[in-house]
């Protein structure tokens, strides 16, 4: 079984586009410097957050299999291979950083979604 870590989150509203495009990266497997890059635009430095994951996870292996958007509102569904109890707690420190509100970060199992 693969684990999955659940992202729910509210964004700011000038801040929509760039999350839309981090959806889009994440859906398409681009988890690497280019999701940095767009996370450092939301906050100073925070894709360097990332740095830990990415030391354990290769970016190429991090990946939404689902995400949502309603309006301000964001739910990522990310694949976290055998250790989503590390990858949801790296996300979570990440979103301490980041200017969004009521995140809420679950793991759980593929056959669960």
């Amino acid at each position: 079984m693969t684990d999955i870590v659940k992202i729910v989150f509210f964004c700011q509203e000038q801040d929509i586009a760039t999350w839309q495009k981090i959806s889009e990266l994440l859906s398409q497997g681009k988890s690497g410097m280019m999701l940095q890059d767009f996370l450092d635009k939301l906050a100073p430095d925070a894709g360097d957050l990332l740095d830990d994951l990415f030391e354990e996870v290769d970016p190429s292996e991090l990946y939404a299999e689902y995400t949502e958007q309603n309006e301000n509102q964001f739910m990522f569904v990310l694949m976290a291979g055998s250790d989503g109890d590390f990858v949801a707690s790296e996300f979570r420190k990440l979103f301490k950083a980041l200017p969004v509100t009521n995140t809420r970060v679950a793991v759980g199992c593929d056959d669960a979604m």
